[in-house]
């Protein structure tokens, strides 16, 4: 029974015999010959698995109705010393043959005799299975066929016998892969002509014009997302294996070949006969499974590797690493073909290959990869262990952080006991501090400490904690001061960008720790070899968030995102995406901080965040909390936090947030200890600035809560006496909560500052709060319109950031003024609009002022009274306060 497609049309068979046409008319003429008594030998010639037998067995079905027996035999190489094997196949059982060396010439009478009641059709297939008795019965009727009524049509891969071929009624019928265009017709019987002609080169290209491999593609789902063979490798290893044992031994060596060698070292690598490897490896050629000696797909590679059993693929891919390393091939590709092998312990060279290769593959952003050879590497007694296990540990946090916890324990003695050098032990610290290890981790940074080598080292490494790991720094004399030394050959370039943006930042020289940061963001590449690049990176968002710089922050973030879409280092991705939801939330941009703190989760699974899970999650509560989805953000401070986590930087932002929720859902007193409990970690840290988490504002925002407005005046003003902040969010926020602690003729000074720096740092979230402020602080007699614009203003606001707590007040005051809801406009009127007039009209929606508007659209004042008379005209209604907000 034919296979039949899933498109529900063609068959196996129809598969094989497309493109014969030729083939059949050929065979026609010759049927009429054999029909008038002049018989004929055909040899079907090609490649295994090109159709050669299905031919045969068509050219049957046709002598057959045309009015011919059809004799046929099948050839076996189990049966070859079966004596007369074949020729009994052809023969009925009644016509028993005598068993002596008359047998042959009684088969061909009896053959003879049989055509002279009706021509016959003698099909053989795979002649070179036959057995020599067969052969010699086959010879001896071929060479009598030529007065009868006899058709004898062999096929094998062989070159036909001489003698035969030089018969004058032999034919030669070459049976080759199909033709694209046979491909086409075929591919037509079940798709469109538009599919067909973009799957038909497809298929061609991958099958080569092999009927199996072409049946398989169409069998396979390649209209839906491109080739995914599924069934394609089956097929390949299936045509390999009816192709012989030599073609099925070179196809294992090229599978473990890498792709650029030459197809001849699969008979090295396969250990077979060069000869014999030539033979098979034209064979393979020609029936369509290999392009030039190399396979057409991955699949096909991954499927023949995958029918070896594991310890006879890991032996080729060893043998093809020792040919590529004798050959000079690259220490990449080496690697490759050793990891795949699982290591050759008996290759002194294979350690430092594989060191070489894990190098490569972390700068080019494959720390998977890396990882795989540095296990390989530290298996070696050759190898320096203690090196390569920390190595190992980076490549490991790269990609999979969670997984390096087996090797801490040999870390940390190689490290105490002198085995490390003093540029590998902060890496260990570091590793133990993400893992929450802090007390390892100190005991460690004591033994470095106690050192007399590298204290440059040790100074950069105390810098770098001050703002990565405060709670284990230690302030060094004379730090202030502090000054860094050219950096040595031996010395890790990006420990000291790290360790001097901290030092700049913790002694609140801003500027100067900004320009540090995009230095650092300039020029390092998150997939460089050296996790202290990562860190700095890391670092460097960190303190641009901290220092106001948002904006430079998300443009960063999202060019990293976009540039490692393809080979992405998970736990670098993650703490971007945490970073820029900091960056969204700080903002305004709620619902953008939500998704991209939930990625970054997503990008790591939790047990691999160690302690830096604190900052997600903090972000998420803040954002959930401020959206006033308050069950969401008490889902996510149900999530347990690593033990020291709380003692961290990012547990400081965690405690901020858990804060500011118990703050918004009535829980004032729980919400001041979390507050000052971030006062008491910074100042103890001696890093008390309000760039971090602004804990004196927002423990100020909980005592006006309590009631308590002169304990809140006293923390505003302290905030407002701290170094570096004018201009900044905080300086912002300290003016708008003064002012609601502050006599009525005070607030419109105060706010209006607070207003325009909210304004300048984009954060739209506070911008609406001091708006609505601002509004209730117009709402003398003779300022009631100022009041409705400012709420409107306010509103609109908080409603793009998706606050809706604030919202919801900002709402209830409206009404309290009188102000009156949104009033929509048709999407036609809407539509009728100029784009000059909706960019007025939507400014005026959120309560700029005429000259506010020109300044903003570098228009004139009158210009803008024109455009907004056309827009009440349009929309139909009398007055600013009547336009839609949804403009």
């Amino acid at each position: 029974m034919p296979i039949v497609y899933e498109m529900g049309q063609t068959g196996a068979q129809d598969v094989e015999l497309m493109d014969r046409d030729q083939h059949f008319a050929e065979f026609d003429t010759l049927l009429d010959l054999v029909r008038a008594g002049k018989g004929q030998v055909v040899f079907l010639e090609g490649a295994p698995v090109v159709g050669r037998t299905a031919l045969l067995w068509s050219l049957g079905h046709r002598a057959t109705a045309a009015g011919f027996e059809f004799l046929s035999a099948t050839c076996s190489p189990q049966e070859r010393t079966l004596s007369m094997g074949v020729v009994s196949q052809l023969l009925p059982v009644s016509e028993q043959l005598p068993g002596d060396d008359t047998a042959a010439q009684a088969a061909v009478t009896a053959l003879l005799t049989r055509a002279a009641a009706t021509p016959l059709l003698i099909g053989v297939d795979d002649l070179r299975h036959a057995d020599a008795e067969s052969v010699r019965c086959l010879l001896q009727l071929s060479r009598r066929v030529g007065g009868a009524r006899i058709m004898v049509v062999l096929t094998d891969t062989q070159q036909p016998v001489d003698e035969l071929v030089r018969l004058p009624y032999a034919h030669r019928m070459a049976v080759g892969p199909l033709s694209p265009g046979g491909i086409h017709r075929l591919v037509e019987r079940g798709f469109d002509t538009t599919t067909a002609n973009r799957l038909t080169p497809v298929i061609d290209a991958l099958s080569g014009g092999n009927p199996l491999l072409v049946q398989s593609l169409l069998e396979d789902d390649l209209d839906r997302d491109g080739p995914t063979v599924q069934r394609y490798g089956r097929a390949f290893v299936s045509c390999l294996r009816r192709s012989g044992a030599a073609a099925l031994q070179v196809a294992h060596g090229l599978a473990a070949l890498p792709d650029d060698a030459a197809p001849e070292d699969a008979a090295e690598v396969a250990d077979i006969d060069e000869e014999a490897a030539r033979q098979a490896l034209a064979t393979i050629n020609a029936s369509g499974l290999l392009q030039a000696g190399r396979f057409r797909h991955p699949a096909a590679r991954l499927a023949v590797l995958a029918d070896l059993p594991a310890a006879r693929r890991q032996e080729l891919h060893r043998r093809s690493a020792r040919l590529a390393q004798a050959r000079g091939a690259a220490a990449d590709q080496v690697g490759r073909l050793l990891v795949a092998a699982g290591g050759d312990p008996e290759s002194s060279w294979a350690p430092e290959v594989l060191r070489e290769a894990a190098e490569y593959a972390l700068v080019d952003g494959d720390p998977e990869y890396a990882a795989d050879c540095l296990r390989l590497a530290v298996l070696s007694p050759q190898a320096d262990q203690p090196a390569v296990r920390v190595r190992l540990a980076e490549a490991l946090w790269h990609c999979r952080p969670a997984t390096t916890a087996p090797l801490w324990p040999e870390l940390i003695s190689d490290a105490e006991h002198g085995r490390l050098d003093a540029r590998q032990v902060p890496v260990v610290i570091r590793g133990l501090l993400w893992h929450g290890r802090a007390g390892e981790a100190d005991r460690l940074l004591e033994l470095l400490r106690g050192r007399d080598e590298r204290p440059d080292e040790l100074a950069d490494v105390e810098a770098w904690l001050g703002l990565a790991y405060p709670m284990l720094t230690r302030r060094l004399a004379g730090s202030n001061d502090r000054r860094h030394v050219t950096a040595t050959l031996d010395t890790d370039p990006w420990l000291g960008a790290a360790a001097n943006m901290s030092d700049l930042f913790a002694r609140c020289r801003f500027p100067d720790a900004i320009a540090a940061a995009r230095q650092v963001l300039r020029n390092v590449h998150i997939s460089r070899a050296s996790l202290w690049a990562a860190e700095s990176t890391a670092l460097a968002l960190a303190v641009l968030i901290y220092t106001d710089d948002c904006d430079a922050a998300e443009e960063w973030c999202r060019q990293y995102l976009a540039a490692s879409a393809r080979h992405p280092t998970p736990t670098m991705r993650a703490l971007v995406l945490s970073a820029l939801a900091e960056a969204l939330l700080r903002r305004g941009d709620l619902s953008g901080a939500v998704a991209q703190a939930t990625a970054a989760l997503a990008a790591l699974p939790a047990s691999a965040w160690g302690v830096a899970v604190a900052q997600p999650l903090a972000t998420l509560v803040q954002a959930h909390t401020r959206a006033g989805d308050y069950e969401e953000a008490a889902r996510h401070l149900a999530q347990a936090l690593p033990d020291t986590a709380l003692r961290t930087r990012y547990g400081l932002h965690y405690l901020h947030a858990r804060g500011e929720y118990h703050l918004a859902t009535g829980q004032h007193h729980a919400a001041l200890a979390d507050f000052l409990g971030c006062g008491e970690l910074v100042r103890g840290w001696g890093l008390d600035n309000p760039g971090i988490v602004p804990w004196r504002t927002s423990a100020a925002a909980a005592w006006l809560s309590l009631g308590n407005a002169d304990q809140a005046r006293s923390m505003i003003l302290d905030q407002l006496g701290r170094p570096g902040i004018e201009g900044t969010r905080a300086r912002g926020a300290s003016l708008r909560l003064l002012a609601a602690a502050s006599t009525p003729g005070r607030q419109l000074q105060l706010l209006t500052e607070a207003l325009e720096i909210f304004e300048a740092r984009g954060d739209r979230l506070e911008q609406a709060r001091v708006l609505y402020d601002l509004s209730r602080a117009h709402q003398q007699p003779d300022q009631r319109q100022r009041a409705r614009l400012l709420l409107r203003r306010a509103m609109h606001v908080a409603d793009l950031c998706g606050a809706r707590p604030l919202y919801q007040e900002v709402r209830a005051g409206a009404r309290d003024v009188g102000d009156v809801p949104d009033v929509p406009a048709s999407s036609d009127r809407i539509e009728s609009l100029t784009g000059s007039e909706r960019r007025v009209a939507a400014l005026a929606v959120m309560g700029y002022t005429n000259r506010e508007i020109a300044a903003k659209l570098y228009i004139s004042p009158s210009t803008v009274e024109q455009h907004l008379t056309r827009v009440y005209r349009k929309l139909d209604v009398k007055r600013r306060r009547d336009l839609p907000t949804g403009l």
